[in-house]
């Protein structure tokens, strides 16, 4: 439930084990505090899980910005870049500590050029389009979009990376592949920062357990190399 998840850092959600998953947990209390709940407040589940670990929470505007630092600090992605003592340290007596590279938020892709409609929505983003195709609701429409070669038409039209269709392609090669693994590896190269996603739940260790069949294939299969290649933890 989000009651207990609510405060686990991504790379614990995915079922990995670190010191610095504890400063995620204090950032988001923090979060919680600071905006009294509302930063949870009618969100989705796993919809709001998949988005804060691919993007990290959303932090308000109108935070203080001394707190809106810290918050970054705590709240980045990449938990090797991620505050722990030493920085919180020397953010309590006033210094001006640097921001993790991951902690900067990203910009927003202008919606302009090629797009692919999912869901009776435009995206313009290959980033985006896999955070919408995510979705357990839009995940057929996108598998079929994906199985048709749609994805990687779109994906060359866009020439934001060279490397997608290359990537895209190589992924229809692939045997002993069920279509849904098939999608969840596309939408991985599409926006690499996402985690494994199936039909709409991401793919921890307890989802492997629920789901002994498909797991035992996801895990013997040719994805665990696949993810190898392109590089994601």
């Amino acid at each position: 439930p989000l009651e207990t998840t609510k405060y686990s850092a991504p790379e614990a959600i995915a079922g990995g084990v670190a010191a610095a998953s504890d400063w995620w947990s204090l950032g988001m209390i923090l979060l919680e505090q600071i905006t009294r709940g509302k930063c949870f407040e009618g969100v989705n589940e796993q919809a709001f899980l998949i988005h804060v670990i691919t993007n990290g929470p959303p932090l308000p505007s109108d935070i203080e910005p001394r707190f809106s630092r810290l918050l970054r600090g705590l709240l980045a992605r990449d938990r090797r870049e991620r505050w722990s003592w030493n920085e919180v340290k020397r953010w309590l007596t006033g210094e001006d500590v640097p921001l993790p590279s991951s902690a900067t938020p990203e910009e927003l892709h202008t919606p302009t050029g090629p797009s692919i409609e999912l869901a009776g929505q435009s995206h313009y983003s290959p980033r985006t389009f896999a955070l919408a195709a995510a979705d357990s609701g839009s995940w057929d429409e996108a598998k079929d979009k994906l199985l048709k070669g749609a994805v990687v038409t779109w994906a060359e039209e866009t020439n934001v990376d060279s490397r997608l269709p290359g990537s895209l392609r190589q992924l229809r090669l692939l045997e002993n592949l069920s279509d849904d693994f098939r999608l969840s590896l596309a939408l991985k190269i599409l926006n690499p920062l996402m985690p494994l996603i199936c039909r709409g739940d991401i793919v921890t260790p307890g989802w492997l357990l629920d789901h002994l069949d498909e797991g035992y294939e996801l895990i013997t299969g040719p994805a665990p190399d696949f993810l190898k290649r392109l590089d994601t933890e």
